[in-house]
């Protein structure tokens, strides 16, 4: 005949007590809260250094690819002795610039020109990308681009999660950016020719991206203009000419 005990004390099998176990998940959870803010606050010095937003500036060019490569921040600040900034992402939109004009010059009031460029995509959206917004989830903490973002998330999960959580507001060309912000690598280099002869074919072929003007990209590009000339800041529009080089 068997027996049996009954054991009056409480708690898991292991014989751990209950709180103990909530102690360690506290515990956990604050150490992966103050990794997450450890790591997300190297990353957004680190973008805000690549960007020159950690100085006062007094010229903030804001644009895509083409202020990147067209504009030599260095250059022209020897050149004048002020200091010049250059805010420009790849595939930037009017939307992404409207944003962009409004957290700089809010987080800079002491800017004192925008130069902003304008090409045949200037007042379009087509073949821009449709996810340019996420290079900017980094700013989430900005009023602007946070009204922007949530404005753009596809759902309120993707706004929400890059809100609580600072690592992942990141992607490749963020983190690769911070990166390059810490160590003060900001050359953007691109080797190539341009041949008249293959553009000309390109237009007849009907290549090239249409002049097109959407009136509610035009509208958003006013915006931007006002935003920045109601602070005080000029405005100064560039454009790009292509010359065949001897």
């Amino acid at each position: 005949m068997s027996s049996s005990t009954f054991s009056s004390e409480s708690g898991p099998p292991d014989g751990i007590p209950w709180y103990r176990h909530l102690r360690l998940m506290a515990a956990f959870l604050l150490f992966l809260f103050v990794l997450d803010a450890g790591i997300g606050w190297f990353l957004q010095v680190g973008l805000e250094r690549y960007f020159g937003m950690r100085k006062a500036t007094d010229v903030v060019c804001v644009g895509h690819s083409r202020t990147i490569l067209g504009i030599d921040a260095d250059l022209l600040a020897k050149k004048t002795g002020l200091t010049i900034v250059v805010y420009a992402v790849n595939g930037a939109n009017t939307v992404d610039r409207y944003a962009m004009v409004q957290q700089f010059l809010s987080e800079h009031p002491e800017t004192r020109l925008l130069i902003y460029d304008v090409d045949t995509s200037s007042f379009t959206s087509e073949n821009l990308s449709s996810n340019s917004y996420r290079l900017f989830f980094p700013f989430i903490g900005n009023i602007y681009m946070s009204a922007y973002l949530r404005e753009n998330c596809r759902s309120p999960d993707e706004y929400w999660l890059r809100r609580i959580c600072r690592s992942c507001r990141y992607n490749e060309v963020t983190l690769w950016l911070a990166v390059r912000g810490w160590f003060g690598f900001h050359k953007n280099l691109k080797w190539g020719k341009f041949d008249p002869r293959l553009f000309e074919r390109q237009i007849t072929k009907g290549k090239t991206r249409p002049l097109k003007v959407e009136p509610e990209q035009y509208c958003l590009f006013m915006k931007s203009i006002e935003f920045a000339t109601r602070r005080g800041v000029r405005v100064l529009l560039v454009t790009w000419i292509m010359r065949e080089h001897a």
